[in-house]
């Protein structure tokens, strides 16, 4: 999988956990319905640093609680580097 699909992951699992919705998670974070919609969806291609700490603040967590997850190993994820997938 890819970084942005894990991510995306990781926040539905949050929204469920925590009884949040998409609304309230756009409300918390200040990131547009639109934005909101993409990173969802796995429509970025990147996702930049402020953006995930917006979304762990909005669950009241850190970044080091978001990234805590199998979803996030090395083995587990598929980073692209000028188009080309490289599994580690």
């Amino acid at each position: 999988m890819t970084l942005i699909e894990a991510i995306a992951i990781k926040t539905k699992n949050l929204m469920q956990e925590k009884n949040i919705s998409q609304q309230m998670l756009e409300t918390k974070t200040n990131i547009s319905h639109y934005s909101m919609n993409k990173i969802l969806k796995c429509k970025y291609k990147d996702i930049d640093i402020v953006t995930i700490l917006k979304i762990c603040n909005a669950f009241g967590i850190t970044i080091n609680e978001f990234l805590n997850d199998d979803l996030f190993t090395m083995s587990n994820l598929q980073i692209t580097n000028n188009s080309q997938h490289i599994n580690r």
